[in-house]
């Protein structure tokens, strides 16, 4: 069944693992507070078109939720671009399109406040796995490094993801490690 299949990173655990820390993005947005979209493909996509330089229009919120705070500091303009060339070429959308609906499916699954429903928090609390075990991707042990969500072409219905081709490796219980402005470096290096 073809399909779309996004990833959500969780900065904390980003920030907490990386040697060079995380920085801030050099736009004038701040990265909210929560999952951001690290990535979003299609399954079985038979097509490819002609990639675009640049992205011709921004959505209104790819600066808050598609970021990039890896160091140094960058405008996340690049990884839009491969974001693209290596998967939003064979979505059959619009580059514009493909963008939006990516971001669109975030909004829609509001992974933050699904997590904190199901008593997740952004606390140096521990939290067993087997709740969320098929949707998380764990790295460096407890840490909660990933989201995935898999959804019918129409973006509408949930489905099954495909196995990983690696599986990950969670420890029994994971760390939702919190995630604060002040973890953003303002400095280029």
């Amino acid at each position: 069944m073809d399909g779309r299949f996004g990833w959500m990173q969780w900065p904390g655990a980003y920030c907490a693992q990386t040697k060079s820390g995380c920085c801030m993005p050099k736009t004038d947005v701040v990265p909210a507070g929560d999952l951001y979209v690290a990535g979003f493909t299609v399954y079985d996509a038979a097509t490819n078109y002609i990639c675009r330089e640049r992205l011709q229009r921004h959505p209104f919120n790819i600066h808050q939720y598609w970021n990039n705070i890896k160091c140094p500091s960058t405008t996340g303009q690049k990884s839009w671009k491969n974001a693209w060339e290596t998967s939003g070429v064979c979505s059959n959308l619009t580059e514009s399109a493909y963008f939006e609906t990516a971001l669109a499916l975030r909004n829609k699954i509001n992974p933050l406040s699904r997590l904190v429903s199901n008593a997740l928090s952004q606390t140096f609390g521990l939290y067993s796995v087997e709740r969320i075990k098929k949707t998380i991707q764990c790295s460096k042990g407890p840490f909660n490094m990933q989201i995935f969500i898999c959804v019918t072409e129409d973006t509408k219905t949930f489905m099954e993801c495909p196995p990983p081709k690696k599986p990950y490796i969670c420890s029994d219980e994971i760390l939702f490690h919190p995630f604060k402005k002040w973890m953003l470096n303002t400095t280029t290096n």
